[in-house]
């Protein structure tokens, strides 16, 4: 048994490194300061119980605890508990009290703190903390800890280049994730589908998407999630008559596509307008029964709407709406969209059974309403719109409120328009187009002219500010006035 001695000599060793962190304040109070003579012994698996507990009341308390506990007891360099350990302090508890996998900015601190104490670390140690990042959306330190950890004598797995591979994928790193690629390439890690699909992935979401089609082309275990990933690639770079043929070549191999395949061809389908295309993907999702996914639902709902076909899309939502405020605001921005007076009333008879139906509105139903407010130039509709985001706590983002100044212009409420659009603290082309097109149309001149000064002195670009007609039209009230 270790003498108490040099276990102490140890423990002055953790303690001096802990306490040069200022994160590491209140694991400190729970080392024992009358070390020997207090401690109780506890073994190795002991421990790695304790850490593995389901302490719902305060998880970070109890894991703070537990890790004093192992400094004091001289396990503070032990790999397999400090990986237990880490992973502890990457959990997270929700309102319910249930473990989720979901770092906060404290719990990743200290699992750093164990991180950089450790003088060994394994690929589990690595993975962790590259995982740890990658979830909380630092995926910058991700990629810093993957190329420490090439450094090191430790070999990265599938899973830890996977990661790093989505973390790139995250801030459109293209290099890094080659270097990647060629790292896979050149160690000969086996390309099962899994790491193959993330590969596929990175290069859809950074743009490249005929190298990922290369990949895809060239393997001989693509699986539903390779074909789907592809699709999703076509359809995010609107190569969307691409994505209805490899989702006919889905069929033809006899692969079933899931509901993620049948979301993304059907807003391929909507983009193109190709009803009857889309026609053929409702049939399929009635014989897979996947009619009672949202996204589905929406999809179709949009797919409809887009091709002109309301009385299909209010089917579709007649049969699946339920209290989904996703389908309630696919039906809405439908309706807004067309700009019939009929349909236009329809968006709102839609808005009226919502709230009858205790549905909480988002962002997105306001945005609609008030575009379908602004074509029917209503002022207390766009009013009423206007109360009840502030009633339900909705803030103000660039849509909305480009949607609001927009709705209070075609009032020939222009001065509420302007009211909201100094509210906004961060505008972007969209806002000061709309509230610049608001005094154009308004004959408002002057104000549409300072606020042209004003865009200018910000020093933004002038031509995306200015139209044709519009420039026509102030530059002949500065002629005549």
């Amino acid at each position: 048994m270790r003498s108490h001695g040099c276990c102490w000599r140890k423990v002055q060793q953790s303690l001096r490194f802990y306490s040069s962190s200022s994160s590491a304040s209140r694991l400190l109070e729970f080392v024992d300061i009358d070390f020997p003579s207090t401690l109780r012994i506890r073994g190795r698996r002991e421990f790695a119980r304790l850490l593995q507990l389901n302490a719902s009341d305060d998880p970070l308390l109890h894991h703070n605890a537990v890790h004093g506990q192992t400094i004091v007891s001289g396990f503070d360099l032990d790999t397999y508990l400090n990986n237990i350990l880490m992973k502890s302090y990457s959990k997270a508890c929700n309102h319910h009290g249930l473990y989720e996998e979901s770092l906060e900015e404290g719990d990743i601190d200290y699992a750093r703190l164990v991180f950089d104490a450790l003088p060994e670390k394994s690929t589990v140690t690595w993975t962790t903390m590259i995982k740890g990042y990658a979830k909380m959306g630092r995926s910058y330190v991700s990629l810093q800890l993957f190329y420490q950890l090439m450094e090191s004598n430790v070999v990265p797995d599938g899973y830890i280049l996977s990661t790093v591979l989505g973390a790139c994928s995250i801030l459109s790193f293209v290099e890094g994730g080659k270097q990647i690629h060629a790292h896979i390439l050149r160690h000969g890690h086996e390309m099962d589908a899994s790491l193959m699909n993330v590969l596929i992935d990175f290069y859809v979401k950074c743009g490249r998407v005929t190298s990922a089609r290369k990949l895809f082309d060239g393997m001989w275990n693509a699986d539903i999630t390779s074909w789907t990933t592809v699709l999703s690639g076509y359809k995010q770079n609107s190569l969307h008559k691409e994505a209805m043929e490899l989702f006919s070549g889905m069929l033809m191999f006899g692969l079933k596509p899931d509901m993620y395949a049948c979301s993304s061809i059907l807003t391929s389908c909507a983009s193109l307008h190709a009803l009857e295309y889309g026609t053929h993907v409702h049939a399929y999702i009635v014989k897979a029964n996947l009619g009672n996914d949202s996204y589905v639902t929406n999809s179709l709902i949009d797919m409809y709407a887009k091709c002109h076909c309301l009385n299909d899309a209010r089917k579709v939502f007649d049969l699946f709406g339920g209290d989904d405020v996703v389908l309630y605001n696919a039906m809405i921005e439908g309706y807004s969209r067309l700009g019939t007076q009929r349909e236009l009333h329809d968006a709102f008879n839609i808005f009226g059974d919502m709230r009858s139906r205790l549905i909480r509105p988002s962002l997105l139903t306001f945005v609609s309403l008030l575009r379908a407010s602004a074509s029917l130039s209503s002022l207390e509709l766009s009013g009423q719109i206007h109360g009840l985001m502030f009633k339900y706590g909705v803030n103000l983002d660039i849509f909305a409120a480009s949607a609001l100044i927009d709705g209070y212009s075609n009032c020939y409420s222009i001065e509420d328009s302007r009211l909201v659009f100094n509210e906004m603290k961060e505008k972007d082309l969209v806002v000061w187009n709309s509230m610049f097109s608001g005094y154009v149309q308004r004959s408002e001149n002057e104000e549409a002219l300072n606020l042209f000064s004003n865009y200018s002195y910000q020093g933004k670009d002038l031509t995306s500010l200015l139209s044709p007609t519009w420039l026509q039209q102030l530059v002949t009230w500065l002629v005549f006035n």
